[in-house]
């Protein structure tokens, strides 16, 4: 008897890490904004947060008539970082291939 009948992965951090990624491009897009900031202070910041809460943290330090919608060009960009610089967990992949149950 089959112990499990699927497995279901939670991409981010077992599959890819995509944290220091998009954390860089966080860090790069404050920067561009005038908001001192470095990938590991992002990651202080922000790791396991909600989007609200970096748009927060850029609308109380940004002084500008501009609107600007920080998410969405955060998407864009991350797209871009994420097929350049993300890379598979060693041991993911051919993790992956071993099993013999159904997963997603």
């Amino acid at each position: 008897m089959k112990r499990y009948g699927l497995v279901i992965f939670d991409c981010d951090g077992t599959l890819v890490d995509s944290e220091p990624v998009s954390n860089q491009v966080v860090a790069d897009m404050m920067n561009d904004l005038g908001i001192e900031m470095t990938k590991e202070k992002s990651i202080e910041l922000f790791a396991g947060k909600k989007f609200a809460d970096i748009d927060k943290y850029v609308n109380e330090r940004v002084q500008t008539d501009i609107e600007f919608n920080f998410e969405k060009e955060f998407r864009k960009q991350s797209k871009i970082a994420f097929e350049k610089y993300l890379t598979v967990i060693p041991g993911a992949e051919s993790f992956i291939k071993s099993l013999t149950i159904p997963y997603c």
